[in-house]
């Protein structure tokens, strides 16, 4: 079995996985050659972060914020992508340049939740650059 195999849909097409090396926490895409479309619809880069919060904080609540000191285009959309525990999360604009990552309901702990914040770059609507952060969230089984 060759490597990547195992990975292999029944279209023949293989998903793009972004791997990190242990104990890292941004990885980014190395450049794609200009006929490789699914290497240019995978994300430039895909950072991790880790929070640590109280049992039944109160919401809505920025957790997290991302943004971009400079764009490549003319503006940034930034989205939640999908996932098990996206009903406790939201995602509105702070500033041209700025979102924020919301709690938008409080969660009992013990529990461990994730978001996907995407952040693109847009030039004249057309998508430019796609960076992904990873959002885990460590709700403690205490409200203290």
């Amino acid at each position: 079995m060759r490597s990547g195999d195992a990975n292999r849909q029944p279209s023949g097409v293989r998903p793009r996985a972004l791997l990190c090396p242990l104990a890292h926490r941004r990885c980014e895409r190395n450049p794609c050659r200009l006929d490789d479309g699914a290497c240019a619809q995978a994300p430039n880069s895909v950072s991790f972060h880790y929070l640590a919060v109280t049992s039944n904080l109160s919401a809505p609540r920025v957790l997290f914020r991302v943004s971009a000191t400079r764009t490549l285009g003319d503006s940034l959309r930034f989205g939640l992508l999908g996932g098990r525990w996206r009903r406790h999360f939201g995602v509105r604009r702070a500033d041209r340049n700025t979102g924020q990552l919301l709690l938008v309901s409080p969660v009992r702990g013990p529990a461990t939740l994730e978001a996907e914040l995407e952040t693109v770059e847009l030039e004249k609507r057309a998508p430019l650059a796609r960076y992904i952060a990873k959002v885990t969230l460590f709700v403690s089984p205490y409200d203290f």
